[in-house]
């Protein structure tokens, strides 16, 4: 019997770090083993391979990953990879044979460090899998937590998609469940964000854009996304043929 996985991207940024941790914890909770990835890439305004001097520095934030995360959940099998192809692109590959893809919602830059990388952005928005992202500042885990997950409900397929996860994740978790509407008479990023002060977990449903190289969510899931104060998995599904337009645009 094949083992789930969990991906985790990291960058060696201390919201990577967190990711780690929140991802390892989910291995446990998941009986899943951890998949630690960073992709090397060649820094902003360089042109061709990277030295193979930053492979040996990857190798060694690798290895202190892994060894972090071994340490902090010992029953949980670690391994590591280091891929030569840009991150995202990398994320989304692997997806395709994951049953969740863990990234941090800030990137290792000074750009990135005041907006949702576009990493996190594009991963969530084309991943084959459920992809978490976790904010940088993230309160310890307890064992026995009574904060509830957080769903948002909305008509339509992605609806019924984050609803059944969502199901699923305050099963495993021994949580309540909270529904809060996601529909675009009121202002369902607010709600949202407010239902996620006192949250575990966010479940947003979502659909994937048919442009691979496009990061767009949606209005909503992007909002969330910025400012969410606990963690949110994205649930979404590639495209289908038989959605209707009213059903691409939510939420």
């Amino acid at each position: 019997m094949t083992t789930a996985r969990i991906i985790v991207g990291v960058d060696g940024s201390t919201g990577a770090r967190t990711a780690l941790e929140w991802a390892v914890d989910e291995c446990r909770l998941r009986a899943c083993t951890l998949l630690v990835v960073h992709a090397r890439q060649a820094h902003p305004g360089t042109a061709g391979p990277v030295d193979l001097g930053y492979d040996e520095v990857a190798e060694r934030l690798l290895s202190r990953h892994s060894a972090a995360a071994s340490a902090r959940q010992p029953g949980v099998a670690v391994t590591t990879l280091l891929s030569s192809g840009p991150p995202a692109s990398t994320l989304i590959d692997l997806s395709a044979d994951a049953e969740l893809v863990v990234v941090g919602s800030r990137g290792n830059n000074a750009f990135t460090s005041t907006m949702l990388g576009s990493v996190s952005t594009r991963t969530a928005a084309h991943a084959h899998c459920a992809v978490a992202v976790v904010p940088q500042r993230l309160a310890i885990r307890i064992e026995k937590d009574a904060r509830p997950v957080v769903v948002a409900t909305f008509a339509g397929h992605a609806g019924r998609l984050g609803l059944e996860f969502a199901r699923d994740e305050a099963r495993v978790r021994g949580a309540r469940l909270q529904s809060v509407s996601a529909e675009p008479e009121a202002e369902p990023a607010e709600e949202l964000l407010r239902a996620a002060q006192a949250a575990q977990l966010l479940v947003l449903g979502c659909l994937h854009s048919e442009d691979r190289w496009s990061s767009r969510l949606g209005a909503v899931p992007t909002a969330i996304l910025h400012r969410a104060t606990c963690p949110v998995i994205v649930v979404s599904e590639l495209p289908q043929m038989s959605m209707t337009a009213n059903e691409w645009r939510k939420p």
